[in-house]
């Protein structure tokens, strides 16, 4: 992929060529797939394929994304004709891309009001209103000369079993990813999914707590609640273990469920739009908690947070948008967050974010 100079140029020139696109290597992959949108080019869709992108609150100035692709390349491949002339057309020599209709210049979270919000998620709970609610932090970095092709070789070299993921829109803007955590996985009637909460750094993994453990079960029960409502032949639960992605470990539980029928897309978009946000990035219960997040924060988590991936006829791979950062034409803004319960350190919380954000910020 480093070779591929027009692929670089087409990373670096969405917006000034009214391109989309959706660049993503699943976990175990070695590849990448980028699937390509132009809205002034007449070509049709790929068949019934389309990548989602997922916003945390949907509304505003941030729409639910679909990149309906009407070309599909890997990273070693050469772009399609229509594409490459757009490019060469192209006279602008400046990285647009960085900038999009929603863009700002960003302020890092205060730690003092990071530590404050904290106490009064602990607060609510003691006052039984909430069980657990996800705290987010930004952390914003000066935008360095790396090329985007090589930050994505180097996630996918040091992260292989998370979900790697590109996306640009002129009206999103430009994210990059690497995601531990399934949403849904879903392959003809088979579907997997995960519980996955607490954090660790690879020294602390004998350290486990009550507070990691019962902030682990809360997504459990939740996904529990959710897929009895729907039509099931058999659902297996595997864990909760250990789960290492990079320089963290987590505890994981795996749902592996049997559906009576193969669901149609837009069950699987509807099962998605369900599950989302789980407690793991949203709270518990899911309405006083996102409510108390809304109050809290200070900043728009905007897609941080909320669903993306590819969506076929007979199979889905979605993944919750963690470990990413969004682009801008100075910046690079990284998301990352923490799970608030009762016993819950805030200082110990604030450090969990900031080993979070540089698990992917030290390869831009």
């Amino acid at each position: 992929m480093k070779e591929n100079q027009l692929l670089q140029q087409l990373l670096e020139a969405t917006k000034t060529c009214n391109v989309s696109v959706a660049g993503f290597s699943l976990p175990g992959e070695s590849k990448f797939t980028f699937w390509i949108q132009s809205t002034d080019l007449d070509y049709p869709p790929l068949n019934d394929s389309e990548f989602i992108i997922y916003p945390f609150f949907v509304g505003g100035n941030f729409p639910i994304i679909r990149i309906k692709p009407q070309w599909s390349i890997y990273d070693n491949e050469v772009l399609p004709e229509p594409i490459q002339k757009k490019l060469i057309n192209s006279s602008t020599k400046s990285t647009e891309y960085w900038h999009s209709l929603i863009d700002n210049v960003f302020e890092a979270t205060n730690i003092k009001d990071f530590l404050l919000q904290v106490d009064e998620i602990k607060h609510q709970i003691s006052l039984g209103n909430i069980e657990k609610a996800m705290l987010s932090a930004i952390r914003v970095l000066p935008r360095s000369e790396k090329k985007i092709a090589d930050i994505l070789l180097d996630l996918r070299k040091n992260y292989p079993n998370a979900f790697i993921s590109y996306t640009s829109t002129p009206i999103h803007g430009t994210w990059i990813g690497a995601t531990p955590e399934i949403l849904l996985f879903q392959h003809d009637k088979r579907i997997e999914t995960v519980s996955l909460a607490g954090t660790k750094t690879l020294e602390q993994q004998h350290e486990w707590s009550e507070k990691e453990r019962h902030e682990q079960d809360l997504v459990t029960q939740y996904i529990h609640e959710i897929f009895h409502k729907y039509p099931i032949e058999e659902i297996e639960i595997q864990g909760p273990e250990y789960y290492s992605i990079g320089p963290l470990i987590h505890l994981r539980t795996l749902f592996r469920i049997n559906l009576q029928d193969i669901p149609q897309k837009p069950m699987m978009e509807k099962l998605a739009r369900e599950m989302h946000p789980t407690p793991a990035v949203g709270g518990y219960p899911k309405t006083a908690s996102l409510k108390l997040i809304q109050q809290l924060e200070k900043h728009e988590r905007s897609y941080y947070a909320g669903f993306l991936g590819p969506i076929t006829l007979n199979s889905s791979s979605l993944f919750v948008n963690l470990r990413c950062a969004s682009l801008h034409r100075n910046q690079v803004a990284f998301y990352s967050g923490a799970g608030i319960t009762a016993g819950s350190d805030p200082e110990s919380e604030w450090e969990e974010t900031g080993h979070k954000a540089a698990s992917i910020a030290k390869y831009f």
